[in-house]
């Protein structure tokens, strides 16, 4: 793994161990909304299946497709939020910072 890469993945690591609340609070709010767009997308989906438009059968399923990925993301997202107080404890966050030091200079 190249340093930058390495670099941003341990400060975004970081900034959630220094203020984990405010982290799990934005990323809750950005689950929902991609959830919610994902479902919005589902509904759109279908009322063009039941306008039937040109072309209405592929719009539909480019859109459901794309919303079953949004979907997808939010219940990913959400699993990962559901492991996190098992992963915490083994995360040192001293090391964290002293890497993140070695590699900005």
């Amino acid at each position: 793994m190249d340093s930058q890469r390495e670099l941003k993945i341990l400060g975004l690591l970081d900034s959630l161990l220094a203020d984990e609340q405010r982290v799990i609070q934005r990323q809750t709010k950005k689950r929902a909304a991609i959830y919610l767009a994902g479902w919005i997308g589902l509904v759109v989906a279908f009322s063009i299946v039941i306008l039937k438009g040109d072309l209405a059968g592929m719009v539909a399923a480019v859109i459901a497709a794309i919303s079953g990925a949004l979907g997808g993301i939010a219940l990913f997202a959400k699993d990962a939020a559901k492991q996190w107080p098992v992963i915490k404890p083994h995360i040192d966050q001293k090391s964290i910072a002293d890497r993140i030091k070695k590699l900005e200079s």
